[in-house]
């Protein structure tokens, strides 16, 4: 007898296989690619319009939160393996520390660097800088590149 765990992951596998080539689907991923790139959180399902939350704070650039960044990307240069974020959190300077807030500042950190395209998370083993291959390109981005990344065609006269 089948278990109705063992039901969804057939039918889960099923829509997966049918989603991968439909042109559409191909479509969202590397949009959803793209937002990843440039630092954007992206969740396993996007909205027509922002929850009433996020439409009441927009995101804006926090020197705090860039602070902080920079002072970990710097640290992780130097290490070869991964770093748990207490002990980043610890080795940060105390006006980076005190600009990071919250209850928990250190889970606060996790959770800067987990949106961050520029570190790699291990699980409870830590951090490191993201593959050269995974940082994005510090050149701005223009349509032409869209283009190009969601498979279109150049139109003529355009």
């Amino acid at each position: 007898m089948t278990t109705l765990p063992e039901a969804m992951r057939r039918e889960l596998a099923g829509l997966e296989a049918e989603l991968a080539s439909d042109p559409r689907f191909q479509k969202a991923t590397r949009l959803r690619e793209l937002l990843v790139l440039y630092g954007e959180p992206v969740g396993p399902l996007a909205s027509a319009s922002p929850s009433p939350a996020r439409a009441a704070r927009p995101h804006t650039s926090d020197p705090g939160r860039t602070a902080a960044l920079e002072a970990v990307r710097q640290m992780l240069k130097t290490s070869g393996e991964p770093v748990r974020t207490s002990f980043l959190y610890d080795l940060l300077p105390d006006d980076v520390r005190s600009k990071i807030g919250g209850k928990e500042p250190a889970s606060n950190l996790s959770a800067m660097l987990s949106k961050s395209p520029w570190f790699k998370s291990h699980g409870r083993r830590g951090w490191t800088l993201a593959d050269e291959g995974d940082e994005p390109d510090a050149t701005p981005a223009t349509a032409d590149d869209f283009d190009d990344l969601l498979g279109r065609e150049e139109e003529e006269g355009i």
